[in-house]
């Protein structure tokens, strides 16, 4: 998982006047306790424009494991705060991310607080909530601060900070979004096998041209399109290659 910015100006105009239209239907829907027995069917999150737009901006990939759906399977537009629940962020913007099935199997209508007590009953409560869940389109919670994994067998653990604590973000995070499974853990393996090979490859190039090759293709799997982006960057850092990074990009020294 990487820290993806969703801005603003991305909200495609057509959805945006579905969501609106919806939410004038969904708040009088659940304000009268009679109709919350009742099923209230959401439509706007699957929003043609919506789903073009989540793809573009987490470049074809889950916004959890990192996996290129793009490839052969699909996404689904996934609810960081159940949509049962918090029917008032049913079509909010911010609230809607791409997830391949898998992950989306996993969290499903989960999302741990810290304080259950605190779980919001209306609309703008959600503020005072403390979620266990990482959302990584929010710059407050950066996966890499809750995340580490282990290239040698594609692992992920939750970040143990110098007392020894825990994240309980990302202990929770993990098991929810079942980012531990044993398949993604190979592939995670694998890509970092592939990125230590371009990384050999650079430290043994003697000419100028081969140096300059090896280090394009060394680049070329630090793409945002490329699966496993925040295990590559962890990678890099690790071999002392990245000069700097952020959430979206990377300089390497060479």
């Amino acid at each position: 998982m990487i820290s993806v910015l969703k801005p603003r100006s991305a909200v495609p105009a057509d959805f945006l006047v579905a969501a609106r239209e919806e939410l004038g239907r969904v708040l009088p829907h659940f304000r009268v306790a009679r109709h919350r027995r009742r099923t209230f069917k959401f439509t706007a999150y699957r929003h043609r424009a919506l789903k073009e737009a989540l793809e573009k901006i987490f470049n074809g990939k889950c916004a959890y494991c990192e996996w290129r759906y793009a490839g052969g399977s699909y996404f689904e537009v996934e609810h960081y705060r159940p949509k049962n629940h918090y029917y008032w962020l049913a079509a909010q913007w911010s609230n809607l991310l791409p997830s391949c099935k898998r992950c989306n199997n996993g969290k499903l209508s989960k999302f741990p607080l810290a304080d259950p007590s605190r779980q919001a009953r209306r609309k703008g409560q959600e503020r005072y909530e403390k979620p266990l869940l990482l959302d990584p389109s929010n710059p407050r919670t950066r996966p890499q601060d809750h995340l580490i994994f282990d290239s040698s067998d594609g692992s992920v653990k939750p970040v143990v900070d110098r007392r020894g604590r825990v994240s309980p973000i990302g202990e929770t995070s993990i098991s929810v979004y079942r980012l531990a499974r044993p398949g993604l853990a190979l592939d995670r393996k694998e890509w970092a096998l592939r990125v230590r090979d371009k990384i050999n490859l650079c430290r043994a190039a003697r000419s100028k041209r081969a140096r300059e090759e090896a280090y394009q293709g060394l680049k070329s799997l630090v793409e945002p399109h490329q699966p496993f982006r925040a295990l590559t960057l962890q990678v890099l850092r690790e071999s002392g290659l990245v000069q700097r990074s952020d959430r979206n990009s990377a300089s390497l020294q060479g």
